[in-house]
This record gives structure tokens, sequence and C-alpha cells, in this order.
């Protein structure tokens, strides 16, 4: 294993601050756009809807518009969840079961397969669709 030492710079794209980065990518101004209408908006309105009209206001002015018609509900979910480190642990834990769930259900699959079992008793079993199994 190699280790990697990294440095790593963080630029304030705040209230207009280091504009000669921004205005040379339209993701970081669209973000920076995005972020600062949700405070200019939350002066007057509930966070909530700040967001969802701050959303609005990009998608209709062509910023982020592809990324926040695609994932709208999920920007403005995690917007409003307050994070702390110990519930993304659990999450990150949930998750990590869930897919250790997923691959030990496909490699029993596998096996039943390999063992000559029927395809349907296969997906009866493990709830996999059949045709999950028959790529196995």
């Amino acid at each position: 294993m190699t280790d990697l030492e990294l440095t790593v710079t963080v630029y304030n794209i705040k209230d207009g601050r280091n504009e000669n980065i921004v205005k040379y990518c339209a993701t970081l101004r669209g973000y920076a756009i995005f972020t600062d209408k949700i405070r200019e908006y939350n002066k007057e309105m509930p966070l909530k809807e700040a967001i969802r009209k701050a959303v609005e206001y990009c998608i209709s002015h062509d910023m982020l518009k592809e990324f926040l018609l695609k994932h709208k509900q999920e920007v403005e979910t995690m917007l409003l969840t307050d994070w702390d480190w110990d519930t993304a642990l659990e999450v990150r834990e949930e998750e990590g079961k869930e897919k250790g769930i997923e691959i030990g259900v496909e490699t029993v699959a596998r096996a039943m397969k390999e063992e000559g079992a029927d395809v349907n008793f296969i997906a009866k079993v493990t709830n996999l669709p059949i045709d999950t199994i028959l790529k196995l």
C-alpha cells in the first residue's frame, strides 16, 4: 500500500468572493448563486420555501438546470436535513449491511444456479428477479 499526503486549498465563493475562480466555471457560479439565493429568500420566508424558490430560480435562469431537474427532491431533502457525524456513520453502516446482504444473496443464487437449481426456485428463495439470476 502506498501512502498519499495531500494538501487541499479551500476557496470561499460566497458573496462574490474569489470571482476569478467562479467566472471560469459555470457549475461553481451556479452553485454560488444558488446558495446566495437561498440566503436571500430565507430572510423573507422559511428555509424550505427559500430552497424551493432558489431551485426554481436556478432552473428558470439555466443554472445547474440539468442537475436540479434530475435531483430536485434530493437536493431539497439534503439541505433540510441536519448533518452530524454519528448519523453519517450510522447511514454508512446501514448501507454497508444492505450491500453485504445483496452480495450474499447473489452469491447464494449463483451457487444454487451452478448446482442446477431451477431458476424459478432460486427466484422464490432469494427474491431476485429471474433476469438477474440468468445474468449471474
